[in-house]
């Protein structure tokens, strides 16, 4: 129906005939109608109680009267038919093929009433969301309430803002730009997304909640849920768990001794390893006949260089932030949409690590010229952004994440606070010269045994300077040694040591996992892991490391032994894979052909997996 709509706007003629129209601007959020009410309106005429706000102004060079106000994220989300919501007496498979309605998200809100009152005589509608894959799905749901109760023009009355920030100057120029229409090929993606995830996920829940839950006596919780993203991500943290239980350490031995020289002792650990004990005893019985080790080869000022990130994309924030600053993803994205909303940083949401131009980087490094504590890396910062252009992935969404204003944050907000620094710290670390390392490497031979040791130093700093969350290489004492020259040593022996298993995933690890695995959205991840803890599937321990717990283990154990399928990532990866071809126009790839395509296999799936109670039972000592 909306695109039948989108359709009629596109036959319409683009000049505005009327002498003065009234233009309706719906944002996502009340917050950021306010801010641009606040760009747009200078002095308000008009604000009511649920934050709407009006002025008057020019659209398109028209005198306009101007109402902006906002929905709340989504205003519908999907849902089966009534009948089909009988959790226990409905037959699970049932709904791969059932009918589903759109409910109202926030039925609180009445949003679908408020819009029809509010876009009544209405000559043009604004579409003001978030410019992601969710927002342009909401656009479609605005404009399926407003359409029908605005005045019908002959001219084009539907307008889609580009927008990156919520800054002054860019809300202006979006508005001064307005051109587009939203694009149905990615909201398309969305709801196939969505229905495919509410068919799966709630089919495979309803069997477990009622076949498998009631049998487990010992556990307390209302209900046993499966995800199409949530179990690949409870996947990683059992993986790991796995890897580490059956992890077999392994014992090796490294030479250490002391070389004097110059009066001096120069204690040294050889890098090589040896594994078997009776070789090393055997060589070290060997060694302590000798006194003298004969340096070969001296290999001086190697040097390793370490290049400055590309631009700061969702996934990097989230990894870098979550670990440094203790915190979940979902409480970091929630801070980064604070941040937003105040126009402090530009859209956090965002795949791309390429800067859209010099202009860009340069004008985003202008906001701190003033600022004394970069008073003096302003100019070598300039310098580098014609070669920073040039870095990066531009994947067609918005340009990475900036600040956009040099501003004081409180103290007491900060969470925001040091969010907002590692923001900019990170810019500044992307325009700045590599680090550089040098190497020092010596090699040994002792009774025909070839020894080494490498000593690295830094020698320059370079972006490093501004990742403060980062811990600093150490710089080593490099001793002066000749090489072709035989040196006295005392004290031979060795350490004994041990190979160390992986350590349990962080949050930031299993955000890193997800996005190489295509789990989720760059707006999704964090919810994903906040969910597979709200099920107590995962316990977050005391160093924020991520236990799988009894529960979670049983009920990953019990479908893998089944169908691995079935919680593996790689499966997510092709529905993202087939969600994105929507999105994208690529191979032809319909909404429907990746929807029936997609539930079919998972229909198969959940048929095999309900003839298998017993075995599914068993992992939960049944």
């Amino acid at each position: 129906m909306v695109e039948e709509m989108i359709n009629e706007e596109k036959s319409k003629s683009a000049k505005i005939t009327d002498n003065q129209v009234n233009v309706l601007m719906i944002a996502e959020k009340p917050s950021t109608a306010f801010t641009i009410s606040k760009a747009l309106g200078g002095k308000i005429i008009k604000k009511n109680e649920d934050a709407i706000y009006q002025f008057k102004s020019k659209f398109k060079n028209v005198p306009a009267v101007i109402t902006v106000s906002s929905v709340f994220g989504h205003i519908y989300q999907s849902d089966f038919l009534e009948i089909h919501n009988d959790r226990k007496n409905v037959d699970p498979l049932s709904l791969y093929d059932a009918s589903t309605r759109l409910v109202e998200a926030y039925p609180e809100n009445l949003l679908p009433s408020f819009l029809k009152d509010i876009s009544y005589d209405t000559d043009i509608l604004c579409l003001w969301l978030d410019c992601d894959r969710e927002g342009e799905n909401i656009c479609y749901e605005v404009i399926y309430n407003c359409y029908n109760n605005m005045n019908f023009k002959n001219y084009r009355q539907i307008y889609r803002a580009k927008f990156s920030s919520l800054t002054e100057i860019d809300v202006k120029n979006a508005y001064n730009s307005i051109d587009l229409l939203p694009n149905k090929n990615i909201s398309a993606s969305v709801d196939a997304r969505r229905l495919i995830d509410l068919k799966v996920g709630v089919s495979f829940t309803r069997f477990f909640t009622n076949t498998i839950l009631p049998e487990i006596k010992h556990i307390k919780t209302n209900v046993l849920s499966y995800g199409p993203c949530q179990t690949p991500t409870l996947w990683f943290v059992v993986n790991r768990e796995n890897e580490i239980k059956n992890f077999t350490p392994r014992e090796y031995y490294q030479v250490k001794l002391d070389i004097i020289f110059r009066e001096k002792r120069i204690p040294i650990t050889f890098n090589n390893e040896f594994f078997d004990k009776e070789e090393i005893d055997k060589i070290l019985q060997e060694f302590k006949k000798e006194n003298k080790i004969k340096l070969i080869e001296s290999s001086v000022d190697r040097r390793i260089r370490e290049y400055p990130p590309n631009g700061l994309n969702t996934v990097e924030m989230l990894k870098i932030a979550s670990k440094f600053l203790q915190k979940s993803p979902l409480e970091i994205m929630k801070l980064a949409e604070r941040l937003y909303s105040k126009g402090f940083i530009s859209y956090p949401r965002t795949e791309t690590t390429k800067y859209p131009s010099r202009e860009f980087c340069c004008k985003t490094l202008n906001l701190f010229k003033n600022d004394k504590t970069l008073i003096n890396e302003i100019e070598n910062l300039t310098s580098n952004a014609e070669n920073l252009i040039k870095r990066g992935e531009d994947a067609g969404d918005h340009p990475p994440i900036t600040p956009c204003k040099n501003g004081r944050i409180k103290e007491s907000l900060e969470g925001e606070k040091k969010l907002y620094e590692i923001i900019c710290n990170y810019f500044f670390s992307s325009m700045s010269a590599p680090s550089e390392i040098s190497e020092t490497t010596y090699k040994f031979v002792l009774n025909s045994i070839p020894l080494e040791k490498k000593y690295e130093s830094l020698i320059e700093k370079g972006f490093l300077k501004f990742q403060f969350w980062r811990k600093e290489p150490q710089n080593e004492e490099i001793p002066t040694l000749y090489p072709d020259i035989f040196y006295k040593f005392e004290n031979i022996d060795y350490e004994d040591l041990e190979t160390e298993p992986p350590e349990y995933l962080s949050e930031s690890d299993l955000i890193e996992l997800m996005e190489k695995y295509n789990i989720g959205t760059d707006a999704s991840m964090a919810k994903h892991i906040d969910n597979i803890c709200l099920r107590k599937y995962v316990i977050l321990n005391e160093e924020r490391k991520l236990i799988p717990s009894k529960l979670g283990k049983s009920l990953l154990d019990s479908i893998s032994d089944i169908d691995s399928n079935l919680v593996k990532p790689e499966v997510r990866s092709e529905i993202e894979k087939s969600v994105n071809q929507i999105a994208k126009e690529e191979e032809g790839k319909s909404y429907s052909e990746v929807v029936i395509t997609q539930l079919n296999y998972y229909k198969a799936k959940y048929e095999d997996l309900s003839k298998n109670t017993a075995q599914l039972l068993k992992k939960f000592g049944l």
